[in-house]
């Protein structure tokens, strides 16, 4: 697990140089039909299914953990069942962070009609997202400050009003824990990366 949380953190080098390639195609479509744009579609779309795997060792872990919780039979036991369970929950969000914000890059550079399949599984990422954040309430602020960037994503994802719904509630209860964010409202992100957009 410890490669599959490197990784995930490692991956998050190159997001600058694919989200300012996805603005620059929604600003000219030209430049989406540059050789360098193509690699970039072909790198990110290898990166995708790399961390697709990624997150599914780690959601395999996550349960394990929360098995592992569940059958603790005295306090010691439990404690450390406890810890290992948050710290595996947090790795989870991250790599689920990661799959959809790559999952909302590569709909940003494909034609809307290869969009399809991508689509149903930025629903189900932000569902995750919105599964991990009750879970991760007890933790609250430092435990899961993570989520925060978790609902920010998933916003961007083809989502219905009721998942939306769910979302925007969660962000508010969330920002309170910061004082920097307690006035930014989770739509205003949307103001700010509209190249995102895929509705």
């Amino acid at each position: 697990m410890p490669d599959d949380v490197s990784r995930t953190i490692a991956s998050w080098a190159c997001f600058p140089k694919l989200t300012s390639a996805v603005r620059q195609a929604w600003v000219s479509k030209s430049f989406a039909a540059t050789d360098e744009f193509k690699d970039l579609l072909k790198f990110t779309s290898e990166l995708y299914s790399a961390t697709m795997l990624t997150l599914d060792r780690l959601r395999t872990v996550y349960t394990q953990s929360q098995q592992s919780l569940s059958d603790a039979k005295d306090e010691d036991t439990a404690s450390l069942a406890r810890q290992i369970f948050f710290f595996n929950q947090r790795m989870s969000c991250m790599a689920v962070f990661t799959i959809c914000y790559l999952n909302c890059i590569l709909r940003a550079m494909l034609p809307v009609e290869e969009r399809l399949q991508l689509r149903a599984e930025a629903v189900g990422f932000a569902k995750e997202i919105v599964s991990l954040a009750y879970e991760a309430m007890p933790i609250r602020p430092l435990g899961s400050a993570f989520v925060t960037m978790c609902l920010t994503v998933a916003w961007f994802t083809p989502v219905d009003d009721a998942i939306r719904k769910e979302l925007s509630h969660l962000w508010d209860e969330y920002r309170m824990d910061f004082p920097a964010t307690r006035q930014l409202r989770i739509t205003d992100s949307v103001e700010i990366c509209g190249f995102l957009q895929d509705d």
